[in-house]
C-alpha cells in the first residue's frame, strides 16, 4: 500500500487555501474542493476519511494530495478545468453556424434547424442557445396552415 506524501503548510500557503475553500462561485468549486482536501491533509487526515467528508473519491483526494506535493499551490491556482466546457463548445458551433450562414446554406430550401444541428453534430437546443447567444437568427419551422398559405401564393 501506497503512503499518501505528508503536507506540512506555510501560513502563507494555509492563508490562500482557506481563502479559496470558501468560494460560492461555481466555477472556483473545484478550487475549493483542492483547498479544503489539502487542508485536511496537512492535518494528517487520511486519504479515506478526506473522502467519506467532504464526499469524494480517495482517488480524488489522493491525486490531489499528490499534486500539492509536487507542485504546492500552483497545482490548485493553475488547475484548468475538464473537457471542452458548455461555453466553448458553444462558441465552436456558433463559428461553424455563422461559416454556414456566410456559404449561404442557411437558406437551401428544407434545411431546418434538427438538419443543421445534425450536420453541424450537435442537438437543435444547443444549436438554438449558441445561435441566440452569438445574435444568429435561424430558420424558423413552418407549421402546416403557414405552408398551405406559401404554398397558396
Amino acid at each position: 500500500m501506497k503512503k499518501a506524501p505528508s503536507i506540512v503548510l506555510t501560513s502563507v500557503e494555509r492563508q490562500h487555501l482557506e481563502r479559496w475553500s470558501l468560494a460560492m462561485d461555481v466555477l472556483e468549486s473545484r478550487r475549493a474542493m483542492a483547498a479544503k482536501i489539502v487542508l485536511l491533509a496537512a492535518e494528517n487526515v487520511a486519504n479515506r476519511d478526506i473522502a467519506v467528508r467532504l464526499r469524494t473519491t480517495r482517488k480524488a483526494v489522493g491525486r490531489c494530495r499528490r499534486r500539492f506535493a509536487e507542485r504546492r499551490l500552483e497545482s490548485i491556482a493553475c488547475e484548468p478545468l475538464r473537457g471542452p466546457g458548455k461555453t466553448r463548445k458553444r462558441d465552436r458551433i456558433a463559428a461553424k453556424l455563422a461559416h454556414e450562414c456566410e456559404l449561404g446554406h442557411m437558406a437551401e430550401a428544407g434545411r431546418d434547424v434538427g438538419a443543421l444541428a445534425a450536420a453541424l453534430h450537435c442537438s437543435p437546443a444547443t444549436l438554438r442557445r449558441a445561435a441566440k447567444q452569438n445574435g444568429i437568427e435561424l430558420p424558423r419551422k413552418r407549421h402546416g396552415s403557414a405552408r398551405r398559405r406559401e404554398d397558396q401564393r
